[in-house]
């Protein structure tokens, strides 16, 4: 499941949270999410005591979930907040790839709807447009066209994994192009999905850290995987009138 995917699962649930309720990052984002997907690995290994303990294992189940959303979220979030010449910047080191990526799509779709009239004239139909807008919106129209009429593209072994590059790759840069073309970089509602993915994904980093904590009060090996190695190495650095952990934020 792409991050993308797993966010939009999800979303129905973010849109139901308490806005008062919403907690806000304070550690680096992609620390968090790296710590939080050790952590899945770490836990599969105690579903039996944890499961004993209480735990319910559903929250495992959904945890990689939780964690994809999030992610999705963040990306956008941080694509907003680029200033002008930096989303430039970044759009034309992303954006060769991206049109690479769309003339392959065509490429193999070309030949595998060959015989089919119809469907051939919408992909050349989508590869007729120019610009930087219309290529994102290609990748996003030849991903749905692949996975609507995927039976041509089986018969010539077509590497499916494409598609979700292709809507992953619209989501991440059409926040950027966006900026670059001096659009405004203030959205509410992306940070507040931002704040709403963490905060529930939190929830669940949070009830299964309190549970291997309690279950591995006495053995610290399996302990370890239960904690923050980063809060841990800037625990001791924290000034004695720091705000709380749950207030500290970050943006």
């Amino acid at each position: 499941m792409t991050d993308k995917n797993a966010f939009n699962e999800l979303l129905g649930i973010f849109e139901n949270m308490d806005t008062t309720t919403l907690r806000r990052p304070t550690m680096p984002m992609g620390v968090y999410h790296q710590e939080a997907a050790d952590m899945l690995e770490w836990v599969m290994q105690d579903k039996e005591t944890l499961v004993a303990a209480g735990l319910d294992w559903r929250l495992v189940e959904e945890f990689e979930k939780r964690i994809g959303a999030s992610r999705h979220a963040q990306s956008k979030w941080r694509a907003l907040r680029f200033t002008k010449a930096e989303a430039q910047r970044q759009y034309a080191e992303k954006s060769p790839a991206a049109y690479d990526l769309r003339d392959t799509l065509v490429h193999h779709m070309l030949f595998a709807y060959r015989k089919l009239a119809d469907i051939l004239l919408r992909v050349r139909a989508i590869a007729e447009g120019t610009g930087n807008a219309d290529m994102l919106q290609d990748l996003s129209d030849l991903a749905e066209l692949g996975r609507t009429f995927a039976t041509p593209l089986n018969t010539i072994n077509f590497d499916f994994t494409l598609l979700d590059k292709a809507d992953e790759t619209c989501e991440e840069l059409s926040p950027l192009l966006a900026v670059a073309n001096g659009e405004s970089m203030l959205d509410n509602d992306t940070k507040l999905n931002r704040d709403r993915a963490y905060t529930y994904l939190k929830e669940a980093v949070d009830e299964i850290r309190e549970f291997g904590r309690y279950v591995f009060w006495r053995n610290p090996v399996r302990a370890k995987g239960y904690a923050s190695e980063y809060q841990r190495r800037h625990r001791t650095a924290k000034p004695i009138n720091a705000a709380p952990e749950e207030t500290a934020a970050v943006g």
